[in-house]
Order: C-alpha cells, then structure tokens, then sequence
C-alpha cells in the first residue's frame, strides 16, 4: 500500500523483496530488491546484500557478482 502512495519508498521495496524471498519467489524478491537498491542510491550496504543473494538464487550469476563489486568497492569494511 506504501507503494501506491510513494513510488520511491525504499524500505517498502526492501519489505516486499522479503516477503518474495520467504516465498521463494527468487525472481520477484529481486526485482523488488533492484527498486530498493536503485531507491537507496546504492548506499545500503543490506539491500546490495540481499539483492546479489536473489540474484544468486535466480542464477544471475554475474549481476549477482557486479552488485557485490559494488558493495564492496562502496564499502570495504
């Protein structure tokens, strides 16, 4: 419902690419993971976490590597 009134609002991305990765609906969880990540500005290091995860589970292998790279090169900690 979040959605609906704020296109933008991440944490509702991120919540709905959770609820799709409870469901195992690898592929759903990670397009809504990419709105949460493109809606962070790249900065949340979680979202990039979680988003490269589904992308593995969906056998996405290399944007599952490039989100990593990023996340990594953003925050080598």
């Amino acid at each position: 419902r979040c959605v609906q009134y704020n296109k933008s609002c991440c944490k509702a991305y991120e919540y709905m690419g959770f609820i799709m990765e409870k469901e195992q609906s690898y592929k759903d969880a990670a397009t809504n993971y990419e709105l949460a990540w493109k809606y962070s500005h790249h900065a949340n290091p979680g979202i990039g976490f979680k988003l490269a995860f589904n992308y593995l589970k969906d056998k996405r292998f290399v944007e599952a590597i490039e989100v990593c790279h990023h996340v990594l090169r953003e925050h080598p900690n």
